[in-house]
């Protein structure tokens, strides 16, 4: 696609490019990619991006006793919780039958109850469908972070769910790693496009979601 004329400008056409491809890819088990020959580095969400860099910003120049107070109620919070579970059970064995649902248990559940399609919730994820495949077949499977948020993504989650997603898969959202607020704004703004939430990702150089 040729574009840099005033009439036509870049943004314009990058714009149209990834809107059709979206459009395309949530339809179709394809890899797509956009190649942009043009030296300088270009996000349509430019808007979006400054809004994170200053969310980031905010968090991370937080007082450091709240940072540490947060990190004492967490370890407060997680000493409970392990001190009633093992309050309710006397041996290894009962530990393990009040194991919670594994990941692929809650995704799957998650997918059900909202009454969507295995396809489009993978594709709207950016993941590609033999994982999903290998994850629906596993009810143990291990999966990285970045593609626990991008089911997260793909559900449209609120923050609680999306900690509770990461929980079942071992993971957590912290308030001191860029990848994570990026994460934490873009669910708390309800932006849902992964497409864009990548674009921001990228921008700071975090892990993609998604294939």
């Amino acid at each position: 696609m040729s574009s840099g004329h005033h009439r036509f400008p870049k943004e314009k056409a990058i714009k149209i490019a990834m809107s059709t491809i979206q459009r395309f890819v949530l339809n179709h088990d394809i890899l797509v990619y956009l190649v942009l020959y043009d030296e300088t580095s270009y996000f349509i969400s430019q808007k979006l991006n400054v809004l994170v860099k200053n969310y980031i910003h905010d968090r991370l120049e937080e007082p450091e006793m709240n940072l540490r107070e947060m990190r004492v109620n967490l370890a407060h919070r997680d000493a409970l919780r392990t001190q009633r579970s093992y309050s309710r059970v006397e041996s290894l064995d009962e530990l393990l039958e009040h194991m919670e649902e594994t990941f692929t248990q809650k995704l799957l559940r998650l997918i059900d109850e909202r009454a969507m399609i295995d396809s489009h919730v993978y594709r709207a994820a950016n993941i590609d469908r033999r994982l999903f495949s290998k994850i629906r077949n596993n009810m143990h499977y291990q999966p990285s972070k970045p593609t626990v948020c991008a089911f997260a993504i793909a559900l449209q989650l609120n923050l609680d769910e999306t900690k509770d997603l990461l929980q079942s898969a071992g993971y957590s959202l912290s308030p001191s790693q860029r990848f994570d607020l990026i994460i934490e704004y873009c669910i708390r703004h309800k932006n849902y496009n992964v497409f864009q939430v990548n674009e921001v990702l990228f921008d700071f150089q975090q892990p993609l979601l998604g294939s």
